[in-house]
């Protein structure tokens, strides 16, 4: 577990940022954040990166995919207090575009409404076997890196 409020500025507003990251060998990544700031804010947005292709699976659930592999992981959160965007990035870095490929996509999980604590959970799972796994596919399971966070937060209500 990491306190996190230390590394954000004290007109953030945040009082307490716990995170937990807790890998279940050959199950799952979770990353759990419980948060308490000084006066609701509807900017609290957790970013996840990735080189994968995303899709959305329905509510709550997100594939992501290499195309050149058969493996793919599915992303898992609550959408009751959460809504989802994509974003797309083109990488003109070319050491960069070297490691990750052309484009990256940044997950946006965002609150429906202003929030002054909670405690969030994003679950990140294999759907299938890591055998024959392509090098920017196992950038997707190994790799997940999260992005700098206005005020980040996950859910514990996992489906």
């Amino acid at each position: 577990t990491l306190d996190l409020a230390g590394a954000y500025p004290r007109d953030a507003g945040i009082e307490t940022w716990l995170r937990t990251i807790r890998l279940v060998r050959g199950d799952s990544v979770e990353v759990a954040d419980a948060f308490r700031l000084r006066e609701p804010s509807a900017d609290v947005v957790q970013h996840l990166m990735t080189p994968c292709e995303v899709e959305a699976l329905g509510e709550g659930r997100l594939r992501l995919r290499d195309p050149g592999a058969e493996t793919r992981l599915v992303v898992v959160y609550d959408p009751a207090p959460l809504r989802v965007e994509i974003e797309t990035i083109e990488l003109d870095d070319a050491k960069l575009a070297e490691m990750w490929g052309p484009k990256l996509r940044r997950i946006l999980l965002k609150a429906h409404e202003p929030e002054s604590q909670g405690t969030w959970a994003v679950r990140i799972v294999r759907e299938g076997a890591t055998a024959g796994l392509s090098s920017s596919a196992r950038r997707c399971y190994d790799g997940w890196h999260e992005a700098d966070s206005e005020t980040s937060k996950a859910n514990t209500a996992l489906p």
